[in-house]
Order: structure tokens, then sequence, then C-alpha cells
């Protein structure tokens, strides 16, 4: 009894096995036979789309390739796809492609370079520079350095209400500009917000008080971004920057005025605004540096001073004439012996000079080497790496490494601000551009 009891408990046990051995190779049967179907299906639609592709019927070579995908996705096909969207002129299908490569990392900087060549060739600059942006060996893959040397000087543009842009205001943080409106003057945001309007004038403006010197009714004062008068009504025909000591011009006599005090003190031919607490003044034919008592503190053996903003100091260096004009440092030392007809003060720290030299302006380094060739009419000292030029009466743009890189297509040009912008005027309307690599 025990001995068949066993033997049927066996034979039961080996039933089991045997119906799980049919089930296991069922399903296994099943899932190959599924998976060939699939590789024979993913095999005839690749062909498909290859034969598609080859005729130039590239709409339904796309969907198939598409098809193709959603069963097995690659880098490789979405590459195909990528580039057969567009030539169907599939902007969405080319982005989603080139993101899912991208996603993938192994070759996303091929795919961003695909994506920049996009935006590029359809004038989407500031997208073609932000792909550029996020290559991660920028500096070692030439087609990315290519299409961002092609982007220097591309624009966008925006019309503004004014007659005319007037000048660019920096302070530390902030870039303003003064435009024209007939015979007012207004101070707008990089935004074209307009912050001041109604004026005769507008000065400079105190970075961290935000005053601005402004000239309306008749009468000099500083006044708020909100237009609110902050200071007492001056009699002037012309006031420095807001300080503790500010230049003031009556008659073409200046003098110092005592912010604090109220009081004016000195009489001179020309007083600078100060910087460091030190100014130029020029009296009696002669020029000095004075403290903001008026005491002088060196006196000077140069002709003429060159300043930018009213600040003789400008970037650490000075700009000073004797029998042409040289570069010096803030402690006077002569650091160019190259002499030049004339030297425009620096605009932002690591720009270079306009120089002038035998009726021509270019560009020059702190030791007076050359870096952008005597040919202008006119010209500013560079900035972003460009600089604001005239050339047969008209105003464009150049980069430090000489190529003309905005037409010389306008009536006036302020420079450019901290975050590429500037003010130019043509065929009679006043328009702010932004370089699209500032955007």
């Amino acid at each position: 009894m025990d001995i068949f009891s066993k033997s049927f408990k066996l034979n039961k046990r080996k039933k089991v096995i045997l119906v799980l051995s049919f089930i296991l190779l069922f399903f296994w049967t099943t899932i190959l036979a599924t998976n060939g179907h699939s590789e024979l299906r993913y095999r005839n639609l690749i062909k498909k789309a290859e034969n598609f592709e080859n005729q130039k019927i590239y709409y339904d070579a796309q969907n198939i390739y598409i098809e193709a995908f959603e069963k097995r996705p690659s880098e490789k096909l979405a590459f195909k796809i990528a580039d057969l969207s567009l030539l169907n002129d599939d902007e969405k299908s080319f982005i989603k492609f080139c993101d899912y490569i991208i996603s993938k990392g192994q070759k996303k900087d091929e795919a961003r370079i695909k994506k920049a060549n996009f935006y590029y060739s359809n004038e989407q600059y500031s997208e073609c520079y932000k792909e550029i942006q996020k290559i991660k060996n920028l500096k070692n893959n030439q087609r990315a350095k290519d299409l961002d040397y092609l982007l220097d000087g591309k624009y966008y543009i925006k019309y503004l209400p004014y007659t005319q842009g007037n000048r660019l205001i920096e302070t530390e943080d902030k870039s303003y500009f003064t435009v024209l409106k007939r015979d007012e003057v207004c101070l707008i945001d990089e935004k074209s917000n307009v912050l001041l309007s109604n004026f005769k004038k507008l000065g400079d403006i105190h970075a961290d008080k935000k005053l601005i010197a402004g000239y309306k009714d008749s009468n000099y004062s500083y006044y708020d971004f909100n237009g609110n008068r902050r200071y007492k009504n001056l009699d002037v025909d012309y006031l420095g920057r807001y300080s503790e000591v500010v230049p003031t011009m009556k008659e073409n006599k200046f003098s110092f005025l005592n912010t604090q005090t109220g009081k004016n003190f000195g009489e001179y031919l020309f007083a600078s605004n100060f910087s460091d607490k030190r100014a130029v003044i020029l009296k009696e034919n002669h020029w000095s540096v004075v403290d903001f008592s008026g005491k002088i503190v060196k006196n000077l053996e140069v002709k003429d001073f060159r300043f930018n903003n009213n600040d003789f100091e400008n970037y650490g260096y000075i700009i000073m004439k004797t029998d042409k004009f040289y570069i010096y440092d803030k402690k006077f030392n002569k650091i160019c012996d190259i002499p030049f007809d004339d030297i425009l003060p620096l605009l932002e720290k690591d720009g270079y000079f306009a120089a002038k030299k035998n009726h021509k302006w270019g560009l020059i380094d702190a030791k007076g080497k050359t870096i952008v060739d005597f040919k202008y009419d006119n010209l500013h000292s560079s900035k972003l790496g460009y600089a604001c030029a005239m050339k047969n009466g008209k105003w464009g743009y150049i980069k430090t490494d000489g190529r003309e890189v905005i037409d010389f297509d306008f009536e006036s040009a302020t420079d450019l601000s901290k975050n590429g912008k500037a003010i130019v005027n043509k065929d009679g309307s006043c328009i702010m551009i932004t370089l699209c690599k500032k955007l």
C-alpha cells in the first residue's frame, strides 16, 4: 500500500513537471515567433522606407521610419528621421528627434549642431546661439565655432516712437539710453520703458542713489526715476554727476558745488566730475588735479585731456595731450610712447582705445599696438568685442578682429550696452537693436 501510494505521488509529480514544460515551451515558442515576426516587420518597414527615400518620396519615408522607430528606438534612426523632417519642413518632428538624441547623451553635441544649423538657416539666431552655448567642448568643435563666428553681428530690431537715439548711459548694473522726441529728451531702459520725459537735457546717473542731472523749466536739478526733483533748482548751464562735490557751469565758467552745504567754490575754465575724490581742472591755461576742497594735489604739464562721461580717469587709464595724445595710468605714468592725433577713453575694462592717425581712426591696445587698421572716418572705443564706426557718412559696427559685421546703414548709432543693445537711426526710424549673442 505504501509502495503504491509513493508510485502514485511520483507519477503525479512527473505529470505536473511535464505539463509545466509544455507550457514553458509554448510560451518560448510564441515569444520567438512573435520576435521573429517583429524583426521581420521591422526589416520590412526599414526596406519600405528606404525605397520611398530612394524615390525621393520623403513624406512617406519619414512616416514609415517613425513607425519603425516606435518599434525599436535608436539614435541612428532618430538622425534619419530628423534629416527627413528637414526635407519635409516638419520643424516639430525635427526638434523632437534631435531632442531624443540629446537625451541619450552619446551624440548630443552632433544633434545640437544640427539644431543650431537649422535655427541659423531660419534666422532664429538667438536659438542658434543657445544651442551652441550648450556644447560641452565648444573650443574643440570646429562646426560650432564656425556657426558662432557667423552669429557675430546678427541682431533683432524693435522700432521706437522717438526721433533719434542720443547716447548710452551705464551704471555698474544697469544700462539706459537718452532719446530725442522732437525738442524733448527722454530716458528709457533697455526694455524701452520710459523712465523720464519732457527734459531739455539729461546728464549722467549716480548709480547708488539713482539720481540724474536734468534740465527743465530753465533750471538744472537732480531727479529720481519717478521724475521727482530731489535737489533745489540751480540756475546753471551744466550740472555734473551727483556726488558730495559736483562741477557746475554758468556762462562758460566752471565751479564746484558742495551738495551737502549748498555752497559753490572755485572758478575755472573747465572742471571734471570726481573720480576717487579727485577731479581735473583747467585754470589760467594750466591743468591740475584737485581734491574735494578744491586744493591742488598735482600740477600737470599737458595741453588737453580726453574724457568719458566727464571722468578724467577711465578704467585706470588717462588720455592726455602734450605734443600728441598719449595713454597714462591713473598715477600719471606714461604707458604708451606712441603718439596719436587723438585717443578716446575706454568704454569697458577689457576694451580697446579708438585712436586717430593720419586723419583716420582705428583701434589700439594700451601699449599702442594696432588692433584694427586706421581706415574709418569716425570710431568709438570697443565694447563687448565690437566698436561703433563710421564710413562714407554712415554708421555700422565692427569686431575687434577687423570684420565689419553690421552694415554701415545708419544715420546715427549709440554704443552697445552690456546686454548687447544699441539705438540706431535708419531712414527716419529710431530702432533698438539687440545682438542675438546677448539675448
